[in-house]
């Protein structure tokens, strides 16, 4: 595994630091690794009507819903920061066909019950590719910050 410093503890996933990384790893094989990324965009208005804690629970559960449901044993995920996140995806297919399964994958927001079903809690997500697989690192992670400071 990789060193504690470079793990998100929230989420238990690996952080900025290990995306950075990877993401400069991926120069190297570019070949079929697109790089996505993730901003939940309502966790203002929820950490004000719930508090952190519970803030701090959806976004763990966002992670898993994400690990599950979009990622593959070959793809891994980041926490960039807050509710930012970032995957390297392995696909075989197109820029433009992995870009249209991300968009369909947040379309519609993600549900969560709470204290036994009386809060349902929705959770939206935006998503995009960032950045060609010609681009460089420095170029991907420019584009990234541009994308989640754009909320």
């Amino acid at each position: 595994g990789r060193p504690a410093a470079m793990m998100d503890r929230l989420t238990g996933i690996p952080n900025r630091e290990a995306a950075e990384e990877s993401i400069l790893a991926l120069e190297a094989k570019p070949h079929n690794r697109y790089l996505a990324a993730l901003y939940v965009q309502n966790m203002q208005q929820l950490n004000l009507r719930f508090g952190d804690r519970i803030c701090d629970e959806l976004l763990l559960l966002v992670t898993q819903r994400i690990a599950t449901n979009l990622l593959r044993p070959t793809d891994s995920m980041f926490r960039w920061r807050g509710p930012a996140f970032v995957a390297i995806l392995e696909r075989e297919e197109s820029f433009s066909y992995v870009s249209h399964d991300l968009k369909r994958f947040v379309e519609h927001p993600f549900q969560f019950e709470f204290r036994s079903g009386s809060l349902l809690v929705f959770i939206s997500i935006a998503a995009e590719l960032v950045g060609s697989t010609s681009c460089g690192a420095a170029e991907r992670i420019q584009e990234l910050e541009k994308f989640f400071s754009s909320f």
